[in-house]
């Protein structure tokens, strides 16, 4: 799957995770496997000192396949439906782990 492939929505939460590049996305409200970006979450940033602060390589890439970590966090996006994500923890701008309220569906 390639970035061209996700929806309009889904792009813009990968821009917004490689513009933190290191920090968390937290309480994203997901409607029908969407996340909802108006208003925006509250997001935080880390600054590693004396480290790679991005940005990704892919950010100024129209088109390009997508990590498996971006894959399987929109996945797992679908597969909620709706909800909370309470926190989505991102490393070098990509989704590392989520929290979430409840149980995933199986």
């Amino acid at each position: 799957m390639k970035r061209s492939d996700l929806s309009v929505l889904n792009k813009q939460l990968l821009k917004l995770m490689w513009r933190i590049y290191y920090g968390s996305i937290k309480g994203l409200i997901i409607k029908n496997g969407d996340p909802v970006l108006n208003p925006l979450p509250h997001m935080e940033s880390k600054i590693k000192f004396s480290g790679d602060n991005g940005p990704r390589p892919e950010s100024t890439m129209q088109n390009f396949p997508l990590k498996v970590e971006v894959l399987d966090f929109f996945a797992n996006l679908k597969a909620m439906g709706n909800g909370v994500i309470n926190s989505i923890e991102i490393q070098r701008g990509l989704p590392v782990h989520m929290t979430i309220e409840g149980c995933m569906p199986e």
